[in-house]
C-alpha cells in the first residue's frame, strides 16, 4: 500500500484511537499502526 497522509500514529490504545477518529473527522489523512 503506498500514498500520503498527514500523520502517522504508532500504539492506538484508549486515547491513541480517539486522538485518531478527531484528527480524520478534521480532515487530516492518518495513518495508525497497532499490533
Amino acid at each position: 500500500m503506498t500514498g500520503h497522509c498527514d500523520i502517522g500514529l504508532i500504539g492506538l490504545a484508549v486515547m491513541g484511537q480517539n486522538l485518531i477518529l478527531n484528527m480524520n473527522d478534521h480532515g487530516y489523512k492518518v495513518a495508525a499502526y497497532n499490533r
